[in-house]
């Protein structure tokens, strides 16, 4: 049993499979924008719960995606005991980076929206919620070029001749 859940996990923190869940990110990153956007544009108070929701959701994802990038090399080294190959130490150092960059957007995201959703009595957001709504849209923008980068490296590690000299 604990031999198949090895195997998960080694599969899970494959390149092939951080390649994968890199480009479902970045493809529900622009869903969202493309579903939020409209909201924005054409923005009122009934909307918020909507976009807010949303946000909550995908900083929530992101939160995720950064712990598990930071953890590649932990989980690989203790959890896997795998012997590292010659790309493994290039992609747990961008997996890292990467990693605590969505980190912290995620939890950006977080503090924002739950000032939003905080009751005015408390927390008067009105007159400034549309703008910190503006800032999670920007923060998800940015999330795209932080997972696109981390995409970017993982892949040239297929092509480049100083990566590639041993198979997965």
């Amino acid at each position: 049993m604990f031999n198949l859940v090895k195997l998960l996990i080694k599969s899970i923190i494959s390149r092939f499979a951080i390649l994968f869940i890199n480009v479902l990110g970045i493809l529900y990153c622009i869903y969202i924008l493309m579903g939020l956007t409209p909201m924005l544009i054409h923005y009122t108070p009934e909307m918020l719960e909507k976009i807010v929701s949303g946000l909550e959701g995908i900083a929530t994802i992101f939160v995720a995606l950064g712990v598990f990038y930071e953890c590649r090399e932990d989980i690989m080294e203790k959890i896997l005991k795998c012997k590292l190959r010659p790309y493994d130490h290039y992609l747990n150092i961008v997996a890292y980076e990467d990693g605590i960059g969505l980190l912290v957007i995620g939890l950006f995201m977080e503090i924002l929206t739950i000032s939003i959703k905080t009751p005015n009595d408390i927390l008067d957001t009105r007159s400034v919620e549309y703008i910190l709504l503006i800032i999670c849209m920007v923060l998800v923008v940015i999330s795209i070029f932080i997972q696109f980068d981390l995409f970017k490296d993982y892949l040239k590690t297929y092509f480049t001749k100083k990566y590639n000299n041993t198979h997965e």
